[in-house]
């Protein structure tokens, strides 16, 4: 065991001396870790505050888009399923061509479905 530990003494020491203490690294950790988030805390102030300052500059726009009427809209854009190549034609459209449902049997029911 005193091996084992001469070993990692030995390892541990530098030629500089001996390792520092876990108070020091610990210091030196967190003294890093503060300085870190104080720039990232800096860079995102001075972002938000040159956004700002973007938005303020170019500040709203008087030029209006203008409307689009319905009849334009639908005359410029067509859209078709791409499985549609795939369908046969057909010279009857089922959505207006529907045929009559058939009676009830009933006298006094409904259709039958």
């Amino acid at each position: 065991m005193a091996d084992t530990e001469s070993r990692i003494r030995r390892a541990m020491t530098s030629a500089d001396g001996p390792p520092p203490a876990f108070d020091e690294v610990y210091e030196g950790a967190r003294a890093r870790l503060v300085t870190s988030r104080r720039r990232k805390q800096s860079a995102v102030g001075l972002a938000a505050a040159l956004a700002l300052v973007a938005v303020l500059v170019t500040g709203p726009s008087t030029d209006s888009p203008g409307l689009v009427s319905e009849e334009e809209l639908l005359g410029t854009t067509s859209w078709s399923a791409p499985s549609d190549v795939l369908l046969p034609t057909r010279d009857t459209d089922i959505f207006y061509d529907l045929p009559a449902l058939p009676g009830s049997t009933e006298p006094a029911g409904g259709a039958l479905l």
